[in-house]
This record gives structure tokens, C-alpha cells and sequence, in this order.
């Protein structure tokens, strides 16, 4: 693991999205997820959300339209 053994790794993820959104002021959220759509890390986290991203169907949502991208582009690459 990395310098704390005793961080579990979703805590990290949310440390360095933290330290991204310090860094650019104009990110509201952020997602990380992985290549089958489900959400590994969040910032702010589900239960700090605004209104706004609640009814935009929150972060769970933001995951399943990025896997959508991603599964999109990979058959783009393989058609090129």
C-alpha cells in the first residue's frame, strides 16, 4: 500500500479528488470509476451533495454515463 498502511484505498481516492478540487476551484464533482461503470471513488461524497447534482441523478449516474463513453470509444478505436 501506500504511506499509511492503515488507509483503505476508497480513502485515498477521495484525499487526492479533494486535493484536485483545492487545486481548481471550478470543479463542483468529481467520479472515479472503473471500466464496468461502478462508482469507486466520489467528492463530494453522496451525502454532501447540492440539490442540483441530486436530481441530476447524482454520482451513480455520472458513473454509468462515463462506462457508456468509455465502452463507446473502445469500439471507435477498434473500427479505426
Amino acid at each position: 500500500m501506500a504511506t499509511n498502511s492503515t488507509q483503505y484505498r476508497s480513502e485515498q481516492l477521495e484525499k487526492t479528488l479533494r486535493t484536485l478540487h483545492a487545486a481548481v476551484g471550478s470543479i463542483k464533482a468529481s467520479v472515479i470509476v472503473n471500466l464496468d461503470g461502478l462508482l469507486v471513488s466520489a467528492y463530494p461524497p453522496s451525502d454532501q451533495m447540492d440539490e442540483e447534482m441530486e436530481r441530476s441523478g447524482g454520482m451513480d449516474a455520472v458513473a454509468a454515463m462515463s462506462a457508456t463513453l468509455v465502452g463507446l470509444a473502445k469500439r471507435v478505436l477498434t473500427r479505426l
